[in-house]
């Protein structure tokens, strides 16, 4: 299953209002797998609010009718205040330093029964190991700070106050080039390229 469609059946499956952190994504607004897009369709008539530091894009959000606001995710907490029944963070812990900074907002911004959502690189996939293995490279993506693995996500999330209620392997949107060679060795759900970790208050 692919991250896009994972992502997605959370937000069908949450109540309340949604928050998308980084939702300036990777992809432009114009793309077909530009996640914001997918996650207000997939809400319905429920209220999904994006926020990111990128105010370039926060402006053609809003251009477009889509509820943005420019700021820092170490900080939303002091914009939102346990309001929101999902928070969506798609593709952006491993870029953030402060990851345990990163964990207690979200957790701050949740609702008491709210769900922290979060999809990132798999560290043990087959395409970050072998991309180690062959090119001593560590990370296929620009900005990468710090990866997440099952175990190390589940005691940063009970430092902030949080607890790791589960998991899911998955594919990527749209694989690059250089991710296809990987699609023989995927054997197990395990060694697929994304993580999608769910998140609840402890």
């Amino acid at each position: 299953m692919r991250r896009l469609h994972v992502l997605t059946r959370h937000v069908r499956r949450s109540t309340g209002k949604v928050l998308h952190v980084g939702c300036a994504d990777t992809k432009p607004i114009d793309h077909p797998a530009w996640l914001h897009k997918h996650l207000v369709k997939a809400a319905g008539d429920r209220e999904v609010i994006g926020i990111d530091l990128n105010q370039t894009v926060i402006e053609a959000m809003r251009q477009r009718g889509y509820s943005a606001e420019q700021g820092d995710a170490l900080e939303m907490d002091r914009r939102f205040q346990g309001e929101f029944g999902l928070v969506v963070a798609g593709e952006i812990v491993e870029h953030i330093p402060s990851q345990l900074a990163f964990l207690r907002a979200c957790r701050n911004v949740l609702a008491p029964d709210g769900r922290l959502v979060i999809s990132t690189p798999n560290p043990c996939g087959v395409v970050s190991v072998l991309g180690y293995w062959l090119i001593q490279r560590e990370s296929w993506g620009t900005g990468h700070v710090l990866w997440q693995s099952p175990r190390t996500m589940a005691t940063l999330a009970t430092e902030a106050g949080l607890r790791l209620a589960g998991f899911q392997h998955c594919d990527w949107d749209a694989r690059g080039w250089w991710m296809y060679g990987a699609i023989p060795l995927e054997l197990f759900p395990r060694m697929k390229p994304t993580i999608v970790y769910e998140l609840t208050r402890a």
